[in-house]
């Protein structure tokens, strides 16, 4: 089968990085700000694309897990129920080890802990058996 220019393209930018480094600099100093358009309007065309590589490259999950996740829940807080009213729920993950645990609202990924402790005492019950799961949705598997 025939390679396609693509592929060729491929191959020899990986066989002569520096070559392909200087002539990417020279087109990049012909055509100053030319990228930055490019990007920009990608992103504004492709907002899905955008949030799938950083939730990738972040937490190890892609947009069908996290699509899956919110099902589990109805699409709500995996502490308090709540459904998000402005900003989508938050991938909450342990930063040492990686594992993504679930989603959570902004009141619970950010002030759990905070001045009315004492009127949603049952929310630390249930943060604390979230916190235990040992659930790793990076293993997601369909």
């Amino acid at each position: 089968m025939a390679m396609t220019s693509a592929e060729r393209t491929k191959r020899w930018r990986l066989k002569y990085p520096e070559k392909h480094a200087a002539r990417q600099a020279r087109w990049l100093a012909k055509h100053p700000g030319t990228c930055y358009e490019v990007t920009k309007r990608y992103r504004k065309k492709n907002p899905l694309a955008l949030r799938e590589s950083i939730i990738k490259a972040k937490y190890g999950i892609t947009n069908k897990i996290y699509n899956d996740m919110l099902l589990i829940n109805k699409g709500g807080c995996w502490i308090c129920g709540k459904l998000p009213k402005t900003k989508r729920l938050s991938i909450d993950h342990d930063h040492s080890s990686g594992q993504v645990r679930g989603l959570l609202c902004y009141q619970c990924n950010r002030r759990l802990i905070g001045r009315s402790r004492r009127e949603h005492s049952w929310k630390y019950l249930a943060a604390y058996l979230y916190l235990e799961s040992t659930k790793d949705w990076r293993d997601w598997r369909v």
